[in-house]
């Protein structure tokens, strides 16, 4: 009896293998490079400012670290450290638009307008990854007033080109929500990591 549970246990995947998307055997490799990886991000974040660059990223498949970089011209000043030099071949620094500095602003006052107007129903965070900030609007049930202030939060608040996604809407928000449906067809299948894993800035 105990040999066949032993044996069903070995057949189980590994949590890990599942989410890495691997094979049982690779896990341990696949712990040695996140540990590495962690290892460079906190050697590097500390030369990244905040005008420059955005958040980092661990790509565990492809064994790098993404460094998101808004001036690129940066990139070899941050590689002529001699404690980040060592690590370069981990590193892989990608162009884009919003800095650290610029989402924290824009995510404060994204946040006194939430203060402000109380709209239902809605989680508001930054989320490195997509390099914005991410407003999530919920499928609840909302009176005619409570709409009408979500609408209005939402255009005041598309000024700061936020990714708006809404889940499973299809109420008289729909309107908007075409505004938006190019990203939620792109991000529906993230709907989930963005719900559960939100980065909100203290």
């Amino acid at each position: 009896m105990t040999q066949k549970y032993l044996m069903i246990l070995h057949a189980q995947e590994h949590p890990l293998a599942k989410l890495w998307g691997i094979e049982d055997e690779y896990v341990s490799t696949y712990i040695e490079r996140e540990l590495n990886l962690i290892n460079v991000d906190r050697t590097i974040k500390p030369y990244l400012d905040e005008l420059n660059f955005a958040e980092t990223y661990l790509n565990i498949q492809n064994d790098t670290l993404t460094v998101y970089t808004v001036n690129m011209s940066k990139v070899p000043e941050i590689l002529s450290i001699r404690e980040v030099n060592q690590y370069e071949k981990f590193l892989n620094f990608i162009k884009i638009d919003n800095s650290i500095s610029y989402l924290k602003s824009s995510f404060n006052e994204i946040i006194k307008l939430a203060i402000r107007k109380m709209p239902a129903g809605i989680l508001v965070s930054i989320y490195p990854k997509f390099n914005n900030i991410i407003i999530i609007i919920y499928d609840i049930e909302r009176n005619a007033n409570q709409e009408r202030v979500l609408e209005q939060y939402i255009r005041t608040a598309s000024q700061y080109n936020p990714e708006i996604i809404f889940l499973n809407s299809s109420n008289s928000l729909n309107s908007l929500t075409l505004l938006h449906a190019e990203r939620d067809i792109i991000l529906k299948d993230t709907n989930l990591e963005l719900v559960t894993d939100p980065i909100v800035p203290q």
